[in-house]
């Protein structure tokens, strides 16, 4: 057999047949300990499960001390299995958007080629991730209860891949805790019916800040009126069912969150219903004002007990 000359040596190595198929030389190569490292603005992305939908409030004084500064420590970043490019491990979304920023208005490379921190990918992946994120963003300027809320979601659904099994909202405390960010019991619940009756209504006083004492009211005042729905609308035929007509209802106030107010919301709902079931104004309201006061007996927060007085001294 004739010898094959060096260029159809390159061919054959060169065919489909040798192409690489085994995994990418950047997941070969990624340090199994954490390890500092230099990479560019092109190599890094933000964490795309970021619990953070709006722009962190204390934004531009964040900007004007990078500028001034640059960072003060070093990102922390890893990278998942398989893929090209790093992403930003706990927190620090915030100060990659400034850094493109910055780079795009100054063309200074310290803000180009940033000094990190490699961490291997968790052997838990997703969850650790958001949970890490989850807690970063509280320390530095909090989140809405809304963004928690559905960072919160989010994990149980990461929980529930993990475990092949829907987790109770105790367990779902329980592994939050575990993961460095805890919640309580109660504080899921109102979370969960945020995120599924709220909203789809709100979005924009959601977002805008509105707190969990607002969400809870919202969600006893639904709750209420729900009941008081179920009651009377028993034996009627009615063009609606109460999911869309709350949200019909809820829908109208979606302002600023500073101006919303929950007893206009509670009127116009008390209002609609009252001509929909041909049912007395007042004596929804009574109902609802009953009903209302019985939910919060039940999910509201146990008191801890007080101290003892101090005795006095001998």
């Amino acid at each position: 057999m004739a010898e094959m000359t060096s260029q159809q040596m390159a061919g054959k190595l060169l065919a489909a047949g040798f192409e690489r198929s085994g995994p990418s030389t950047s997941a070969l190569s990624d340090p199994i300990a954490d390890t500092p490292m230099v990479v560019t603005l092109d190599q890094l992305r933000p964490y795309d499960h970021d619990p953070r939908k709006k722009r962190n409030p204390a934004y531009e004084d964040i900007k004007a001390s990078i500028r001034e500064r640059g960072l003060d420590a070093a990102p922390a970043i890893t990278r998942r299995p398989g893929e090209d490019h790093y992403i930003i491990r706990n927190g620090g979304n915030t100060r990659l958007a400034i850094l493109r920023e910055l780079w795009s208005e100054t063309k200074d490379e310290r803000f180009f080629r940033i000094s990190c921190l490699f961490r291997p990918w968790p052997s838990r992946g997703e969850v650790v991730m958001l949970t890490g994120h989850l807690a970063e963003n509280e320390l530095r300027g909090g989140l809405t209860f809304i963004e928690r809320a559905l960072g919160v979601e989010k994990a149980r659904e990461f929980y529930e891949q993990e475990s092949g099994a829907a987790l109770s909202q105790s367990e779902l405390a329980r592994r939050l805790a575990a993961d460095g960010f805890p919640v309580q019991q109660s504080h899921i619940s109102r979370m969960n019916d945020a995120v599924r009756y709220l909203l789809p209504a709100i979005p924009t006083v959601l977002y805008g800040g509105l707190g969990r004492h607002q969400v809870e009211r919202l969600s006893v005042m639904r709750k209420a009126c729900m009941l008081a729905w179920e009651r009377y609308a028993k034996g009627r035929t009615l063009v609606q069912d109460f999911d869309d007509f709350f949200q019909e209802v809820l829908s109208q106030f979606d302002t600023q969150a500073d101006e919303f107010a929950p007893q206009r919301v509670q009127d116009e709902l008390i209002g609609q219903m009252s001509e929909l079931l041909g049912i007395d104004y007042d004596v929804l309201a009574l109902d609802l004002t009953e009903s209302e006061s019985r939910h919060r007996a039940l999910v509201s927060d146990p008191t801890p007990p007080s101290a003892p007085p101090a005795l006095p001294e001998p």
